[in-house]
């Protein structure tokens, strides 16, 4: 079940969570409030080199840079706790990292098409994406990777984002945990609403 933890926040950790807006300092909307969507409603990967096969039951998520043997993220969060008249000021993606490439730059783009399903994506079928893109590295081998999404971010009932290395076909990977061992991705949303 989807757990949302919503809270408001100081005005001190509103300096460091939220993006300059258009909003003047918030005159006639609430205090900064702070939406985390976990766990993940799907995450997985897709195997170049397994073109047909599905891991949507994996306890981690590879991102892979190998020649015929590229490995891509997949994930998909719920925003139906996002209000629809909210006013986003910072997004970001939290994503516990077992073994980092932390010299690779890897790129986030939004899935387009979010019928894809946790139990049947593959290669072979792997959903279409916005052109948009943003890039992020680790910033350790191990631990938390925070990444802004905030230029990616619109609001829906969904966003599925899809991270691959910058440049594939070379020797690298970035693996983290999924939702099935227990330590899921994070959507962290900031947010202000009209009073």
């Amino acid at each position: 079940m989807l757990k949302t933890l919503k809270k408001r926040v100081s005005r001190r950790i509103q300096k460091e969570e939220r993006k300059p807006t258009s909003v003047e300092e918030n005159d006639g909307f609430t205090d900064p409030i702070i939406l985390d969507i976990t766990p993940v409603s799907k995450d997985t990967f897709i195997d170049e080199a397994n073109p047909g096969s599905n891991y949507g039951a994996y306890p981690w998520i590879k991102m892979q840079s190998a020649s015929g043997a590229n490995d891509r993220a997949l994930m998909e969060f719920d925003l139906s706790e996002l209000p629809a008249d909210a006013v986003v000021q910072g997004a970001t993606l939290r994503l516990n990292v077992i073994l980092g490439g932390t010299t690779r730059t890897y790129e986030i783009q939004v899935i387009a098409d979010n019928t894809w399903t946790e139990l049947g994506v593959n290669w072979g079928n792997q959903p279409s994406l916005d052109p948009a893109i943003t890039e992020s590295s680790p910033s350790s081998a191990t631990g938390w990777w925070y990444i802004d999404v905030l230029s990616l971010f619109s609001i829906n009932s969904v966003i599925g984002f899809r991270i691959k290395d910058k440049v594939e076909d070379q020797a690298n990977d970035t693996t983290f945990k999924s939702k099935e061992e227990g330590t899921s991705p994070m959507l962290r949303i900031v947010y202000i609403q009209p009073l």
